[in-house]
């Protein structure tokens, strides 16, 4: 499955986009408002080598592409012209993604992402969740959680010259989704990762969700 987009550059650290004014780049006097620093942007794809049939672990185990069908996807990638590639989790998939880039040296890499899964019930704003989730599998979702970050911190430290930068949670914090998480939650996560790896470490969602918690993760 592969997606076009375009991404800031890996080598731009999280901080550059940091809500506090000293990070906001210059101030227009005119407004008197910081004008936010044009990051350089990176062409780069979602990345991932799932064939018909072929699924990551849903409950019942996974069926996973082989090292064959992952290399065949990253060649045809490359000669798209892309080199910066997005997985969305640590789990087993992105470990052999990271393997094969390495054992067969391609010019790829890595946004690694870690997954969250919910920590929140969202049945009054997710539209088909239509009951309240159980507390004993939130709060075994928590513990996946902290397993799921354990492992991509193992994966960037791994893979140090492939993983160019983290993604903490998809969509964790927009109202809507299936996998409601703290925004507590978010920035704690957020926080051990960094202090665990050497890349720049962010989390993926929309611009509402920034704007709602600015003062919190300034």
């Amino acid at each position: 499955i592969w997606s076009s987009m375009s991404y800031p550059s890996p080598n731009i650290q999280i901080s550059d986009f940091s809500v506090r004014p000293r990070s906001l780049g210059e101030l227009d006097h005119r407004t008197s408002k910081y004008r936010l620093p044009m990051p350089k942007l990176q062409h780069a794809n979602h990345a991932s080598s799932f064939r018909h049939g072929q699924h990551p672990d849903r409950g019942e185990g996974a069926v996973l592409p082989s090292d064959e069908q992952i290399l065949e996807d990253l060649n045809l990638i490359l000669a798209s012209g892309f080199n910066l590639i997005r997985l969305y989790d640590s789990q087993q998939n992105s470990r052999d993604v990271l393997s094969v880039i390495k054992h067969n040296n391609l010019p790829i890499k890595v946004m690694l992402g870690i997954w969250l899964h919910a920590e929140i019930s969202n049945h009054e704003g997710c539209e088909w969740i239509t009951s309240p989730t159980p507390q004993t599998k939130l709060d075994a979702n928590q513990s996946k959680n902290e397993k799921e970050i354990t492992q991509g911190i193992n994966l960037a430290n791994e893979y140090s010259s492939i993983v160019v930068a983290l993604n903490v949670g998809n969509e964790s914090l927009v109202t809507w989704n299936d996998h409601l998480v703290s925004i507590e939650s978010i920035i704690a996560y957020i926080t051990k990762v960094k202090k665990s790896t050497t890349q720049p470490v962010t989390t993926a969602d929309n611009y509402e969700v920034c704007l709602l918690y600015t003062s919190d993760a300034a």
